[in-house]
Order: C-alpha cells, then sequence, then structure tokens
C-alpha cells in the first residue's frame, strides 16, 4: 500500500474510532495508531532494496564509449539511473526519454546528439503531420534536459468563417505562411513561422485567444548554425530531425550522488536519495521519521479540532484564514513578498491577452495591483531546470542595488511556492529592439530620431557602469533588455543571468551563456567572463543604435550575420554611408555625422576581440557624454568606486585568430516584446 493511501485510512481510523470513544481513552488509542503508523513507515525505509546491481563504475555502450551515470544500460534494474541506453541497438545505442526512443549517434561531455526517427520519417515525406509533432521534454527534479536551437511555429485551422481566417493572417501578418497543408473547401491547417534567428516577437499575438481561433503554439528542433540547413519547401527547409541535447543533473541529485547515493525519482515524479549497497540510508530513515512525525502531529491536531467542535461547535477558518493574511506582508531577501492569489487576480488569472513576451526563463504579463500600480509579472518556466537559481539571482542582485535606469524589483513570491514569481515595475513603451527593427517599426511607427537615440545610449551605460562599480555583470546586454518609457527613458532590465564579481579577481570562469551576436567571442572561447564582456555587448547595442539593424540577421550574407562582423568591415573600409540609418540624416546633417561617426568609433574600441583593448564602462560612459556634449559636464557623472581591473595574459586569446561574436549560443534562442 503507498504512503498516501495509508495516510488517508489513518486520519480517518483517527477521526471515526478515537472521537467516537470516551474521553479517558481517545490518547490512548490516538498513541497506538501513531505507533502502528510510525513502524510501518519506519519498515518500509528500513526495507528499501539496496543498488548492489548497479553498475560500480562507467559502462560501454557501442560507439559512445564510456558511458556513466546518470545513464544505465538496458540490462541494469530501473533504479541504477534516471535514463536507459539500449546498447546493443543497431546502428546507434537508444535513449529512453520519458517512453520514447532516440538513437544517440555522438556524445560528448554533457551534451547527446540525438536523430528522432519518428520526426526524421515525417520530413522526408513533407509530411502535414510533422505539424503535430511538438518537441518538448517533460520537467523531473532529479534531471533536466534542454534542446539547443528550436524553432518555433503556429498551426491554425482554416475554418469555413472567412472573417476569421482573415483575422488569424492580420495577427500573422509579418511571419512566413505555409498553405501546403490546407484549403479552404476541405479546412486543414496553415503555418506560420520565421526564420530562425530572425526577431521572433510573439508576445503581441496573445491579444487574441489561441484556443478559440484554433492556433497551437508548436516548437520543432533546427540545425545548428555550423550545420547544413536541410532541403525543402517552407519549414521543411528549416526543421532537422538530428538535434542537441544537453543534460544536467539538480543540486541535490549532484549532492547525493557525491556522497555515493543514487538519484531515484518514483512514479509519482518524486525525488529521493537511495544509498548504495552496504551503506545505511540514513537520510532515508531521517526523512521517513520527520514525515511519520508531522503525520502524527497533523493527525493530533485534527483529533483536538474534532472534539474542540464538537465541544464548542465553532469554525476556526476565520480564525487560520486571518493568520495567514499576517504573513502576506513580509520579506524575502529584502523584497515584499506576494501571494499567488493577488497576482492570479491581478493578471486577470495570468490571461493570455495580459501576456507582454516570453524571456529566456519565463512569461511575462502585465498586472494591476489592489494599490493601483501596474506591474509586470514574471512568471518563471516550471520545467526550466535554472528556475530557482534565477529567481534566487535575480532578486539579491536587484535587492541591493538601487538606479533610475534599472528597472524596479516590486517583490516576488516566496522562494518556497510551486510557482516562483517576480513583480516589477511596469514599463510601458517596449523594448529598444521594437523601436529600431521590431514590433514598432512593422507597425509603422517612425524611426527614432538621433538625440534619442544618443541619450539612449548614454542612460543605458550610465546603468552599466553602476552595475559595475557594484561589482555586478549582466552577462546579457541587448537591445531587447532595454526597456523604454514614455518619454524614451532607460530601464535595463532581465538580470537572471548576471553574476556578482568578487572585485579581488580579474574574472570568474562560467560556461558562456547570453544572446547569440552579443556574446564577447573570447568568453564564448575562454570561458572567461569579465566586466568587458559587458563592455562587448554594448557595443553591438551601440551599433544597432546607430545602424538600426538587428545583431543578427541570416539574411546577410555569411561573413555579416553578426552585425559586429558587418560594423567592423564597413569601418574599416571607410563605408560609414552604408552602416548608418539614412533615416538619421547622416548625410545632410554635419551635426548627426559628427556624432554617429564618433559613437562608431567608440563602438569599434567596445568590440576589440582583446578584452584589454577595450575601454571600461565608466569610461565608455565618459565618451558617450563628450560626444552628447549638450553642456553636460563630466563631473556630473555618477561616481564610484573604481572599476578598473588589473589582469593579467591568460594566454588564452591569439591575436592570429580571428574570434566572432557566435551566431548561435548554448542556449535557447529567445526574443521578447518584453523581458524584465
Amino acid at each position: 500500500m503507498s504512503f498516501s493511501s495509508f495516510s488517508t485510512i489513518m486520519v480517518y481510523t483517527v477521526i471515526v474510532t478515537c472521537s467516537s470513544m470516551e474521553a479517558r481513552l481517545r490518547f490512548t488509542c490516538f498513541m497506538i495508531l501513531c505507533h502502528i503508523f510510525l513502524n510501518s513507515h519506519l519498515t518500509e525505509a528500513m526495507n528499501r532494496t539496496p543498488n548492489e546491481d548497479c553498475p560500480k563504475s562507467d559502462f560501454h555502450c557501442g560507439i559512445l564509449g564510456k558511458v556513466g551515470y546518470p545513464f544505465f544500460p538496458e540490462s541494469s534494474r530501473p533504479d541504477c539511473g534516471l535514463s536507459r541506453l539500449d546498447c546493443s541497438a543497431k546502428p546507434y545505442p537508444k535513449l529512453d526519454l520519458y517512453g520514447k526512443e532516440y538513437d544517440v549517434i555522438e556524445k560528448e561531455s554533457l551534451f547527446l546528439r540525438l536523430i528522432d526517427r519518428d520526426l526524421e520519417n515525417l520530413l522526408s515525406k513533407k509530411s502535414c503531420d510533422t505539424f503535430y509533432h511538438n518537441f518538448s521534454l517533460p520537467y523531473s527534479p532529479a534531471i533536466s534536459y534542454e534542446v539547443y536551437h528550436n524553432l518555433t511555429l503556429f498551426r491554425c485551422n482554416i475554418v469555413k468563417d472567412r472573417s476569421q481566417n482573415e483575422s488569424i493572417n492580420g495577427h500573422f501578418h509579418d511571419f512566413l505562411r505555409y498553405d501546403k497543408c490546407s484549403s479552404f473547401e476541405t479546412g486543414g491547417f496553415v503555418v506560420f513561422y520565421k526564420k530562425p534567428y530572425e526577431d521572433q516577437d510573439f508576445g503581441y499575438i496573445a491579444d487574441h485567444d489561441f484556443d478559440q481561433a484554433g492556433c497551437s503554439r508548436i516548437q520543432l528542433p533546427i540545425p545548428l548554425s555550423s550545420e547544413v540547413m536541410p532541403n525543402g519547401e517552407g519549414p521543411f527547409g528549416l526543421v532537422n530531425a538530428t538535434f542537441l541535447l544537453e543534460w544536467s543533473l539538480s543540486e541535490d541529485c549532484i549532492e547525493c550522488h557525491d556522497r555515493g547515493g543514487l538519484c531515484i525519482v518514483d512514479q509519482t515524479n518524486r525525488y529521493h536519495c537511495s544509498k548504495v549497497a552496504g551503506k545505511v540510508d540514513h537520510d532515508l530513515l531521517l526523512e521517513a521519521g520527520g514525515v511519520a512525525l508531522a503525520v502524527g502531529v497533523l493527525l493530533g491536531i485534527i483529533l483536538v479540532v474534532v472534539i474542540y467542535k464538537r465541544k464548542r461547535h465553532k469554525s476556526l477558518y476565520d480564525i487560520s484564514r486571518s493568520k495567514s493574511s499576517k504573513g502576506e506582508s513580509s520579506k524575502d531577501y529584502g523584497v515584499p513578498i506576494f501571494t499567488h492569489k493577488e497576482l492570479d487576480k491581478a493578471t486577470d488569472h495570468f490571461a493570455s491577452s495580459r501576456e507582454l513576451g516570453d524571456g529566456g526563463f519565463g512569461t511575462v504579463y502585465y498586472g494591476k495591483l489592489q494599490d493601483g500600480r501596474e506591474v509586470a509579472v514574471k512568471y518563471l518556466y516550471q520545467q526550466n531546470r535554472k528556475r530557482k537559481e534565477q529567481f534566487i539571482n535575480e532578486i539579491q542582485i536587484l535587492a541591493g542595488i538601487r538606479h533610475p535606469n534599472l528597472v524596479t524589483l516590486y517583490g516576488c513570491t516566496s522562494k518556497h511556492s510551486r510557482e516562483l514569481l517576480l513583480v516589477y515595475e511596469y514599463i510601458p513603451n517596449g523594448t529598444l529592439s521594437d523601436h529600431l527593427h521590431g514590433r514598432m517599426i512593422s507597425n509603422g511607427d517612425p524611426p527614432l530620431n538621433w538625440p534619442i537615440r544618443m541619450n539612449i545610449a548614454v542612460e543605458t551605460a550610465r546603468a552599466l557602469a553602476y552595475l559595475h562599480a557594484s561589482d555586478i555583470i549582466h552577462r546579457d546586454i541587448k537591445t531587447a533588455n532595454i526597456l523604454l518609457t514614455h518619454n524614451f527613458s532607460v530601464k535595463v532590465a532581465d538580470f537572471g543571468l548576471s553574476r556578482l564579481f568578487p572585485n579581488d579577481v580579474t574574472h570568474v570562469s562560467t560556461g558562456p551563456q547570453g544572446t547569440p551576436g552579443y556574446v564577447d567571442p573570447e568568453y564564448h572561447k575562454c570561458y572567461h567572463l569579465t566586466d568587458k564582456s559587458d563592455v562587448y555587448s554594448f557595443g553591438v547595442v551601440l551599433i544597432e543604435l546607430i545602424s538600426s539593424m538587428p545583431a543578427v540577421d541570416v539574411d546577410r550574407g555569411k561573413d555579416e550575420i553578426n552585425l559586429s562582423d558587418l560594423a567592423m568591415k564597413r569601418m574599416l573600409r571607410g563605408e560609414m554611408n552604408r552602416l548608418v540609418d539614412k533615416s538619421l540624416g547622416f548625410e545632410t546633417d554635419e551635426v548627426v555625422t559628427r556624432m554617429t561617426s564618433s559613437v562608431a568609433e567608440l563602438g569599434f574600441q567596445c568590440l576589440q576581440l582583446d578584452k584589454e583593448l577595450r575601454p571600461a564602462m565608466e569610461e565608455v560612459l565618459l565618451r558617450l557624454l563628450e560626444i552628447q556634449g549638450d553642456n553636460i559636464e563630466a563631473s556630473n557623472v555618477d561616481k564610484s568606486a573604481d572599476i578598473t581591473r588589473n589582469s593579467s595574459d591568460s594566454g588564452c586569446f591569439m591575436l592570429q585568430e580571428v574570434l566572432v561574436s557566435p551566431d548561435s549560443v548554448m542556449q535557447k534562442w529567445v526574443s521578447t516584446k518584453y523581458s524584465v
């Protein structure tokens, strides 16, 4: 019998049996039943079968060579690992992921290259059933998987109502359309999509009800940028059945494994640490004893409540409710705590019409609190293995800083909540990306003039200089993370990837994260994160400001997909007229010519491949203020701690190598309308 079933029977038995006895016998009855429960639960824990049949070391698995935990061979017991490998399968070993098998053609460190044979078959036939093959992996508390480079598509059913079809077409007016799976007479569906790495601004699509409109959002894997794109018409020329999968153990599972245990996920998707043979499972015993004690206390409370209700006939509901409401004003990490209930109400139950955009870690919703404040609520993805780490990281950073050009964190839900929500001030005017080459431009809004762009550059630099003075590296500076108010004042957002940077070191070694086109090439190559990595990203933003071009555009020439490459080449050739947005008046206004040329020169310095040749962020700010002029003196700059780093040559960077900002990073590519 399962623990939950036994607990239910125990509760019922206590209530019915003990409460019906005479008062002098009730306590004895209660203690006997709790003793039975405690013994049975601890006995179950003691009798848990040890893992003596599991591989004691790495095992050989066909072409993959040596493979170890969390994978286990098909010949072993299911509790010997988290993912089963059939090493006898030909021509490639097969990996079982939640009941579906994939061919494993390559293994490298924490990555697997897989083939989805079902999807491969559908793609080879150019079958419309491909677009029912939504590629997603469920959440596990012990191990998480992430597919690199998914393409988001929208499958919309064709209906007899022409007006509804026209309405759907209007929502996807700037998308590519594939209609070989439909006809007005026979129905079917239409697929809307954008090319990979294009600015996929999907936030505004949420203004209508997908279910009512008959549209579904689907994700399918696409090749890495270094791979050859498949041949095919429309989306069939973009999607690929071969993909790269990253796996990562949870912190609890790593700790369990380091202590000599094995991570076990039961049929209810609950995690526990199981010890290897010959070791006493103290953790399990403590867990069992703790749970038994807790249930015993719970049973005692229930018994008291039953007796009390029989004597006084008074409900305790209002009392318990008033007690719980007192905790709503408490604080976690120094910021106010919101309940899920009040944020659910503020966002109209997280309605799709309230969506502001999708970020790398969650969806952002517009909300209005009871006190009238307009807020942006980030709902972190539950399936993301790093959501709690990102949640705590962003709170710790934003709780300790205040700056007019940084987005304000109003609060969050408790870190112990199942749903992790972050609450920010609402910034109403979209992102810089929207205004340069995104949604606003597509809607016909006039482009930003040069004084506004210049001020945006200064305010963004001021925010970054403040962060670096506070020993914080943002790590994801991009135009989509620069929010704009109604008067085009800057609010830098999205601190999920930010890092606190000790002031007594030259760099932090960490796996490269960020957005394609903005990532420092030296950081990507050498895994050395410094404040100069933010300087490189800001250099890309400066070039976007003068050119109105996106950081990555696969429609440009092969050597110009990255804006940084394009800008460096055109500046070196003296082709500024081919770089600066013509709407700014570069060829007709001498002031604009001088200022944009100076900003381009500063961007050139920020984009130097060797980080030692890049200026510090405070130097960048001072130079921008000089360019802006307008009677602004350097003495008005935020004075902060010396942020210049004494760095030594790491030996990683080779001058003869040509490093460019990667147009693919080991992270899902996500573009946003609104990101916090």
